[in-house]
This record gives C-alpha cells, structure tokens and sequence, in this order.
C-alpha cells in the first residue's frame, strides 16, 4: 500500500494596492495620480457622492475634482512635491446643498513616481476655527466698548463706536439707537451708522407703535424678516424707501428693568443669523443700555451737584449778609473786596478751579464775627487790650464754624489766614512769608485797600492814590511783596 504524498499549493498572495492601505485607515476620497496629474485609481467613501463620475474620469486631470480658482495652485503643489517628496495640503470649499462645506487635499509620493491625493471634509474643524476667531473678535469688541464706555462720559462718542462694531462684527448694514426719555414716550433717534440716506436718521417712534416702539414696551425683540412686506409708516417713507432694507431687529435697550431705547439693526438682503450671532447682539444692546443708563447716571449727578453748589453758593451769601446786617460799619465791604480780590487773583494767573475756593473764603472771610459779643463788635471808641484779644479770636472762631463743612474746607484759607502778616507779626499763628496760604496773601491786600477806600464812622476814605501808595509801602512788612508788585501793575503803578 502506498502513501500517497499530500499535494503542497503554495499560499495565495493578494496584491495590495497604495491606495487600499491609506483607505483603511482613511475611508474618505483617496485618489492615485501620476506625476503629470492623471487619474490612475481611486478609493471613495462616505464622500463619494461629492464626486459622482469616477468611473467617467478616470485618467484624466486631477483638477477635474478641485475649484477652477486652486488649479495653479494644484499644479504647482504637484510639481513642488516632485522636487522636494515633501507632502502638502491645500484647502478649498465648495457649496454642496446650498451650504459652503471646507476640504483639505493632501498631497504625498509614493513608489513608481506616484502621487496619493487623500481629500478630507473638514466642515468642522473650519467651522470651529470660524467660531473661535469670530468670539475672539466680538470678545475684543466687547472690551473696547466697555473701556469707552467706563473711561468717557460722552454717550454719542460711545454709542457711535458701538454701533461701528454692530455693523462691522454682525455684517449688516446699518444700525442706529433711539433713546426713550424719562417720563416720556416719544423714542428719539441718537445715532446711526451705515445709512445712505441722512433723512432716514431722522426717524423715531414711539412706546408701543412700530416695530421698535413694540420692542421697547414688550421688552422683547421684534425681528422682521421682510421690511417689504410689513406695513409700517416710517419705514414706507418714501425717503427711507430708498435704503432698500430688507431684513431688521428691533433689541429692547433693558437695564435695572427700566427701557431705556431701542437698538435697530437693517440689511439690504436676508440676514445669515445663527444662535451666537442673536446671543452677540442681545449683548452689544446690554452694553447699549449701561451706556445710555450711565450717561443719565452722570447727567444727573451733574445736576444734583450743581443744585447742591447753587444752595451752599446761596448759604454762603446768606451767611455775609447775615454779618453786614449786624455789622453795618462794613455793610456792602464783602462785595467790594471780593471782586477785587478775584480781579487780582486772576491777574496774577491762579487757576481756575482756585478761584472759586478764593471767591468763597472772601465772602466768609469776616464770618468769625459772628461769634463776637455784640458791644465789642459795634464799639465806636478804640477796644482795650483785652478787647482786641477777643477779637483777634474771629479767624478761630471762622476755622471752627467752616472746618466741618467739608465743601467749604478747601475756602478756609482767606477766613483762617487773612490777618496773618508777611513779616509775622499777625494773627492768629504769626505766620510768616510764604507760610501763610497765597489766597489769604492776596486777600490781605484786597481787604486793607477797600478798608482805606471806604468811609468809616470814625475816618474818611482815603483817596485811591494814597491809599494805592500805602500798600505799596507795606510790601515785604504787612503784605507779600510779589502780591505787592502784581497789585501795583494791576492798578497801573500809581505812585503819589
């Protein structure tokens, strides 16, 4: 019996393709070219019905399946990887069902002088990349505005700047802010951006009528896709008609719950909107409203300071009249040496912000008196030594009416210090030089040469030159010299 050998058939071996290798890890569109472009083979996948006619194109260009605007770029990627073997990519879009979907074409070289193609939808990755730089671009925005919005007071520079970002980072074409008034119903137009007509700027509505006046009452956003097709008085204007929008918004301006405008958005055509560009817009109408919100903020803090300077400026005179009621040797001597203490002043350049202080410490400079007893206060013969200590206690008593008013701190100079001598020889501290404050320096002069000037029960007013040449003797002893000789060029050098 004989063995019969088993007969040994050697293992099938299968013929791989290139493109069978990139397919597996990539089931995309993978094409084989050769160096001149041809299509040799292709592999396609879940893209395949983006390019229908394989079968139909095969040995043919490769720039069949790519834009017409890369096919110098295809031919030059395909002819740069032939001299350096270095893979490249190039990306192009292309609009599939009415939507712009990104690819990238990745170029490598394989044996035999072949080039594999693999090409990748990355919709996707462009969109996020998309999204990223459109957030880092509104969030970029949102900080100017802010910065704008908290360094300035001026609302129209803020609001024109805002509504510069809504046309520029929304891509629409104009936009503009109607303001609502307090205790009002009229929504006034403020500013606008993007208009071609300047008429169209003038516009404006009212709560509950038009689109933005719904808006504002319903505290909701009115969006009208077709401006055509909707009725409305202001905007079938005839010269409004000539913008030609087509799409709108109408954002309520909302802060603290309170309306405080309306924020318009227009386009000439249909509005490419998604769920972050509403959510951007409602933003910027946040910012809108904080900016209008701190502007009435502002304007009405103006306005409270201004009252509150208008009853401390009315206290004030009603205190010095009080004194020349009660003194009536000096009655009208407060007016007179405050002007010519601020006429001084202002010759000698003392800023504007200190001449309101000065003007206020002249009017109160004798308010100490008031403190005074009455028999000390009007006697008409010459005081006795203790007498003239109680007196010379006024400017205390000035310091310690005035001193806990903190508004009239900063006027405390004149009524504190104006019996205070260059050479220290005054009161209440014997000061000396520039020691004592320069607005009671220039007071000093103002108040002895209207002293002089001015009838009293006990002399007559000196005349103007004797009185002049009197200061003039005094400078560097009573008054500071550079007052002196400031006063001297002021009242024209009189000399006797």
């Amino acid at each position: 019996m004989s063995i019969t050998t088993p007969i040994q058939f050697a293992p099938l071996q299968i013929m791989t393709s290139p493109l069978d290798i990139v397919y597996d890890g990539f089931p995309g569109l993978v094409l084989l070219v050769d160096r001149g472009g041809v299509i040799l083979d292709f592999k396609a996948g879940r893209d395949q019905h983006l390019y229908p006619y394989f079968d139909e194109t095969l040995y043919k260009s490769v720039q069949i399946f790519l834009p017409q605007e890369i096919s110098h770029q295809v031919l030059q990627t395909i002819e740069s990887l032939k001299q350096t073997g270095k893979s490249a990519s190039i990306n192009f879009n292309l609009t599939l069902e009415k939507k712009v979907k990104w690819f990238e074409a990745r170029f490598s070289s394989v044996e035999n002088h072949q080039i594999i193609i693999v090409m990748q939808n990355i919709t996707e990755e462009k969109q996020k990349e998309i999204q990223f730089k459109r957030q880092h671009k509104w969030l970029a925005a949102l900080q100017a505005i802010d910065i704008s919005i908290a360094s300035g007071t001026d609302l129209a520079l803020s609001l024109s700047m805002l509504l510069k970002h809504v046309t520029t980072e929304l891509e629409v074409d104009a936009a503009d802010i109607l303001v609502l008034k307090k205790n009002e119903v009229n929504l006034d137009f403020f500013a606008g951006y993007g208009f071609n007509v300047p008429s169209s700027e003038n516009h404006c509505a009212q709560l509950g009528v038009g689109y933005a006046g719904v808006a504002a009452l319903e505290q909701r956003i009115v969006h009208i896709e077709n401006l055509s097709s909707h009725k409305n008085d202001c905007f079938h204007s005839p010269i409004f008609s000539q913008e030609g929008f087509v799409d709108y918004y109408a954002i309520p301006l909302v802060v603290k719950g309170n309306v405080k405008g309306v924020l318009e958005v227009f386009h000439r055509s249909s509005i490419q909107r998604d769920s972050e560009w509403l959510n951007f817009l409602e933003t910027l109408g946040r910012q809108a409203a904080i900016a209008i919100d701190n502007a009435t903020l502002f304007d009405d803090l103006q306005h409270s300071q201004v009252e509150l300077e208008q009853a401390y400026n009315a206290t004030i005179v009603g205190w010095s009249h009080a004194l020349d009621l009660r003194d009536k040797e000096t009655e009208d001597h407060t007016r007179r040496v405050t002007d010519i203490t601020l006429k001084l002043a202002s010759f000698m350049e003392v800023p504007r912000d200190k001449l309101v202080q000065i003007q206020r410490g002249a009017i109160l400079h004798d308010i100490g008196k008031m403190g005074i007893p009455d028999y000390i206060l009007h006697k008409r013969g010459a005081l006795t030594e203790k007498e003239w200590e109680v007196m010379r206690q006024h400017p205390q008593y000035a310091f310690e009416m005035l001193a806990p008013i903190s508004y009239l701190e900063p006027a405390l100079d004149i009524p504190y210090y104006h019996h205070e001598k260059w050479d220290g020889s005054g009161y209440p501290h014997g000061l000396k030089g520039t020691q004592i404050p320069l607005a009671a320096r220039i007071f000093a002069v103002a108040d002895v040469y209207d002293a002089l000037t001015s009838e009293r029960p006990y002399r007559s007013a000196w005349p103007d030159k004797r009185a002049q040449n009197y200061i003039f003797a005094k400078a560097n002893e009573h008054f500071d010299p550079g007052v002196v000789d400031c006063f001297r060029k002021m009242m024209g050098g009189v000399k006797s």
